[in-house]
């Protein structure tokens, strides 16, 4: 859920990951070179003037209604472990599969991920039972790896591009049922919506984002709501999103990040966690509070993290 590289040009330095989530239009080279140590910073301003691609968009926005901070009481995802336990797991964009822990703030490498490809990582999702979900994506090719979160082993998948999915945000959502399904979100052009049936990798086309988004990263709620963040010219929109129409049916707008930006971001413990940064510059770690309407920055890292996921077992408040 997450992920955690949208319409910005990739750079090519070999084999390549890109969130939800990349996430951002960036496409990075996958290289395997050390992780620097992250380093609280609670300073960074987030003073991003908040805009958008176009006055209609904008109008558009303005006309819904704020997301719902409420949480629902729905059932939780079988077998999941204490939800105190889980951890939002990141990709950054030299290939380490790392973990961040909301509750301490820390940041831990798992290991470099070396799945036999020449595509970019550009988005990451992850299951309930901790299960990784990457995409890799150069031009017109796309594929799906699986990573262990406890080693960053590569399983490959028999994920087929469908309706122009090649690069694409993507995010684990919770069944009404108990189930789950991997739903992801086209990064390139304008954004829509698809559902992706497990273990046949089969794509369901749910539609269009009404009002239009791009550049976007999903994530979920433990409660069955879908979130799309997506990027503007400045700042960007966090939008709830109707899982089987993909009409927006609520927008936050935000200050953090940029059409330029590689992002990612996760719900956890009731705040969304963003991941925004760039090549050579590193990344800012932003918490908001959807109820509260606040943005604070938490924590910076010099790894520019390209993807992000969390189990829908984890906690919603």
């Amino acid at each position: 859920m997450s992920p955690s590289l949208r319409s910005i040009a990739a750079v090519a330095l070999g084999l390549g990951f890109a969130a939800c989530g990349s996430k951002s239009g960036l496409s990075l080279a996958f290289d395997a070179g050390g992780l620097p140590d992250a380093s609280a910073d609670a300073g960074v301003d987030v003073s991003a003037e908040d805009g958008g691609p176009n006055v209609e968009d904008a109008q558009a926005e303005d006309a819904l209604p704020p997301i719902d901070a409420n949480v629902l009481d729905v059932v939780k995802p079988n077998n999941c472990a204490d939800a105190a336990i889980t951890l939002v797991y990141l990709f950054s964009s030299d290939g380490k599969l790392l973990s961040f822990d909301p509750a301490t703030l820390a940041i831990a490498t798992i290991g470099t991920v070396a799945c036999p490809t020449q595509l970019s990582p550009n988005s990451m999702a992850v299951d309930h039972l901790g299960v990784a979900y990457a995409n890799f994506t150069t031009g017109e090719a796309g594929e799906i790896w699986k990573l262990s979160t406890a080693t960053a082993k590569c399983t490959p998948t028999p994920y087929a591009p469908k309706f122009g999915f090649q690069r694409f945000g993507m995010g684990f959502l919770g069944d009404q049922d108990g189930g789950e399904a991997l739903y992801i979100t086209k990064s390139d052009g304008a954004g829509a919506l698809a559902r992706v049936a497990l273990p046949s990798f089969e794509v369901e086309f749910k539609g269009d984002f009404s009002p239009p988004l791009s550049l976007c990263e999903l994530t979920s709620r433990g409660d069955g709501q879908l979130f799309a963040l997506c990027m503007k010219n400045n700042g960007a929109t966090l939008a709830q999103v109707d899982p089987e129409t993909a009409k927006v049916i609520g927008v936050d707008n935000l200050k953090v990040g940029n059409s330029t930006s590689a992002f990612a971001f996760a719900f956890w413990g009731g705040k969304f966690w963003i991941f925004t940064g760039n090549q050579g510059v590193g990344s800012t770690v932003t918490e908001y509070d959807p109820a509260l309407k606040t943005e604070t920055a938490v924590l910076t890292t010099k790894e520019v993290i390209v993807g992000a996921g969390v189990s829908t077992c984890a906690p919603v408040d």
